[in-house]
Parts: structure tokens; C-alpha cells; sequence
């Protein structure tokens, strides 16, 4: 079987419901982490729902409701950033990232959301759990197969990334963590995010118990990577850019470009004319 193509992302609309990372503490007493990814579909299937029709319901303000991704066979769109807080499952958004699948669960669309989650899972962690909606809300969204979708997310990320069923790359040995000291307005979700790695896994090698409450100054464990990138090069900003959208355009993620970028400390603000880092392909 061929491997599934990643369609390009979309993102010409999105959605104006959302809790921006910074205001996570005074919305929901806790910083933003990503533990869990909530699987969605659109709408009851026998309602037919489109792919069109549900990005232009999730972008108008009335909805009150939002998601991050939306996707189906052949098509996905981003209507919130990541690292912002989707208004789609309740007490659990602080803690989660969502994908809305096509109701009719082809072939396809399974492949779709699979990969999906294996775009999210190496951009936050590998062994990050899948949940329904319903496992935090009363409903009945969604009837995905969470194993089916578990099952070919690895095989996908295995292919495609060269990451095993654990999320752990080939090789015997592990290069040593090394030591990074947290700075003021740093949160340990945005910290994994900017290195590639998770919040459980940082929290595990530093002994964290709450990885709610970092303290400037705090010494972080992360892990290291095998391979040393080579220098990066520098994109300007153009009008109409995002960070996100850098990265999609150069096939990295948001962290990824963080973590060659200190002085970007808000992903969200950046403008015309700046320098913004990209790493070189090996």
C-alpha cells in the first residue's frame, strides 16, 4: 500500500472562537499542555455534512465552537493554531488539540485523520493518547475507530518519519539531555514545542510533578537529538504570513522554527520585514 498524501494545509479561513495560549491560566486555572487529541466528525452522518460547509460554520463568531484541524480524504484545513485553546470539548480544551474527520469514515478519511495525528504526535509526542469527544462531553461525535486510527498513525509516522510504534527513532544509544533554564513567560507546553519533544517527556527527565508550575530560572531537562542540524537560513516576512504558515511552506513545524528563533517569544505576532530563521535539510 502507498503511503497516504499529506494534502497541503488550509487556511484562507479561520476560526474566531478560541482562548489565546496566555489567557489559558485566568480561563481555566492552568496553563496550556497538550496530553490528549480528541477525535471529531462534523456532524451526524445521515446530515451529510462538507468539508466547505463546516470551515465556513467553525469561522463565523456566532457558532461559538471551534476546532483545530478539519479533515477528510484528500483535504485538510487549520482554523486554530495549536498552541491556542479550541472551544470543543469543555473542561478538557486546555489540555487538548482536535481534529473534525468526515462523518462517513472511508477508507480515506481514516487515512486522512491518521495522519493527521501522526503530524501532531511528532510535533508534541509520540505516545500522545487519542480520545472521543464524547469521553468529555455529553454526545455521540465521533465514531471513529480509535484503534484503527492509533494503528494507522504509527504506521504512518513509521513510514513517513521513520519514528517505530513507541515514537522512538532507530539507533541503540541516546545522546544525554541537556540543560536548558526556564525564562520569565515561558510555560513547559511551549517548551516542548520549541524542542520537538513533549511536556510528559521533559517532566519525566526533570522530575516535574506539576508540569502546570515552572518557575523562572528552573533548570529543564531535553532530550537530545541524534543528528545536529546544519546552520539555517533566513526567510523575510511578507504580508499576510504566519509562523505556521512558514513552517507548512518549508515542510517544518511551528516548533521547529521556534526552537531556531529565540528572539520570537509570541508565534502569533510577527511582521513584515522580519527575519525569521528556517533550518537547512540535511
Amino acid at each position: 500500500m502507498s503511503l497516504y498524501e499529506l494534502p497541503p494545509l488550509e487556511t484562507r479561513k479561520t476560526a474566531p472562537n478560541y482562548t489565546p495560549e496566555h489567557d489559558a491560566p485566568e480561563v481555566f486555572g492552568a496553563v496550556r499542555s497538550i496530553e490528549v487529541i480528541l477525535i471529531h466528525w462534523w456532524d451526524e452522518p445521515q446530515r451529510h455534512p462538507t468539508f466547505d460547509g463546516t470551515v465556513n460554520w467553525l469561522a463565523r463568531e456566532a457558532t461559538k465552537a471551534s476546532a483545530h484541524r478539519i479533515v477528510e480524504d484528500g483535504r485538510r484545513a487549520r482554523m486554530v493554531d495549536d498552541m491556542n485553546i479550541a472551544w470543543h470539548a469543555g473542561p478538557a480544551n486546555v489540555k487538548s488539540l482536535s481534529i473534525e474527520g468526515n462523518p462517513r469514515r472511508s477508507d480515506g478519511d481514516y487515512a486522512a485523520v491518521a495522519a493527521e495525528v501522526a503530524v501532531m504526535r511528532r510535533k508534541f509526542g509520540n505516545d500522545l493518547p487519542l480520545a472521543h469527544h464524547y469521553d468529555y462531553m455529553s454526545t455521540t461525535c465521533s465514531g471513529y475507530d480509535l484503534a484503527r486510527v492509533d494503528r494507522e498513525a504509527r504506521a504512518y509516522a513509521a513510514a513517513k518519519y521513520g519514528t517505530g510504534s513507541g515514537g522512538s527513532s532507530g539507533g541503540s544509544s541516546k545522546p544525554a539531555p541537556w540543560v536548558y533554564t526556564v525564562k520569565a513567560g515561558d510555560t513547559l507546553a511551549r517548551i516542548a514545542a520549541k524542542y520537538d519533544t513533549s511536556v510528559q517527556t521533559i517532566a519525566r527527565l526533570s522530575d516535574v510533578r506539576n508540569p502546570n508550575r515552572i518557575k523562572t530560572g528552573q533548570e529543564l531537562k531535553i532530550p537530545s537529538k541524534v543528528k545536529r542540524a546544519p546552520a539555517p537560513w533566513v526567510y523575510r516576512v511578507k504580508s499576510g504570513d504566519t509562523l505556521s504558515g512558514i513552517a507548512d511552506k518549508f515542510g517544518f513545524t511551528t516548533g521547529q522554527i521556534l526552537r531556531v528563533n529565540d528572539a520570537v517569544t509570541d508565534p502569533d505576532r510577527i511582521k513584515v520585514g522580519q527575519k525569521i530563521k528556517v533550518p537547512s535539510r540535511n
